[in-house]
């Protein structure tokens, strides 16, 4: 068997496996022929359609663990000395982003540059920032320095979070810390003082936000909460702007 033939083999065996018809024991030769015809004339759509029933599933799956852990969670997910935009007490939206600082589709990621326009055209949504490590020691390296800077001072927090979405290329814990000195005008020596003062709440938080893309199935970056909604990978402005109003 050469391996286009098998690729068809290998292709149907999924479909029949998809819609249950062969356990089911309605396929018959003629039918099988039909599909196998089929296949060979429309490899392409075919696979793009098996391709769409696995993502389909996935995100179903991904849905599901997320909703069995998300009640349990709220009060990790939504705490208030994590870092966050907007008014707390009048928040009637309520939006988390996970993120990982060396992943480029986050860098492109309207929500961790732009989260201010969303406050402030929907003024009555808070939006949390979950920094996350999910592309090595590197990503983990820069998530504590970034909320070292956040308790130092969470407005230049924002200041850098909006400068590293314009860098090209993986970052460092080192070009990280250059951008904070540069931003908070202090030293790397001051920094590291300062950040050490609070290193047990740092651990906390990165241990926390670690904990939370396990057990809600978070898989990816950029990946949002929106609303009690899982929503993973980004979308226009414009569209979650309509979601919150």
């Amino acid at each position: 068997m050469n391996n286009k033939n098998l690729t068809v083999c290998v292709v149907i065996s999924c479909i029949l496996s998809v819609v249950g018809l062969a356990y089911m024991g309605y396929v018959h030769f003629g039918l099988d022929n039909r599909i196998a015809v089929y296949i060979h004339q429309h490899p392409k759509e075919v696979i793009e359609s098996v391709q769409r029933y696995q993502f389909q599933e996935h995100n179903k799956r991904q849905k599901e663990v997320f909703m069995g852990a998300y009640s349990s969670l709220k009060d990790i997910i939504y705490d208030v000395d994590t870092p966050h935009l907007g008014n707390l007490e009048n928040a009637k939206n309520k939006v988390v982003v996970f993120f990982d600082h060396n992943c480029s589709y986050c860098r492109k990621s309207y929500f961790v540059k732009y989260a201010n326009d969303i406050v402030t055209q929907v003024p009555d949504t808070v939006v949390f920032f979950k920094d996350v490590a999910i592309l090595g020691r590197k990503s983990e390296d820069i998530v504590k320095v970034m909320l070292g800077l956040f308790f130092i001072s969470p407005e230049k927090y924002f200041e850098v979070q909006r400068v590293i979405s314009d860098e090209k290329g993986l970052l460092s814990e080192a070009k990280v810390v250059k951008l904070i000195t540069k931003a908070t005008k202090l030293n790397e020596e001051e920094f590291y003082k300062l950040m050490s003062d609070n290193s047990s709440t740092i651990d906390k938080i990165f241990q926390n936000n670690q904990s939370l893309v396990r057990e809600l199935g978070v898989q990816a970056t950029p990946s949002f909460i929106v609303n009690d909604n899982l929503v993973v990978g980004g979308m226009p402005l414009e569209d979650m702007i309509l979601m919150l109003k």
